[in-house]
């Protein structure tokens, strides 16, 4: 689950790239619940990527996501 404050999810967007760069997945906040996405990451290989999440007029938060998937 991603997640943003509850006062500012409009034009949020985040994305889901692997170390090098490519963006693999991306959405936004728009049909979010609570303020929180869910996000599906089970068709990504094990391995460790970024989330990004940016907002209007914001900075951009980077973060680390380690996929361990039982495929």
């Amino acid at each position: 689950n991603f997640g943003v404050p509850a006062i500012s999810s409009p034009g949020y967007s985040w994305k889901v790239a692997d170390q090098r760069g490519v963006v693999l997945l991306k959405g936004d906040f728009e049909d979010a619940f609570d303020n929180r996405k869910q996000v599906d990451v089970s068709n990504l290989a094990n391995g460790i990527y970024f989330v990004i999440i940016s907002g209007p007029g914001e900075s951009t938060v980077y973060q680390k996501l380690v996929v361990m998937n039982r495929n």
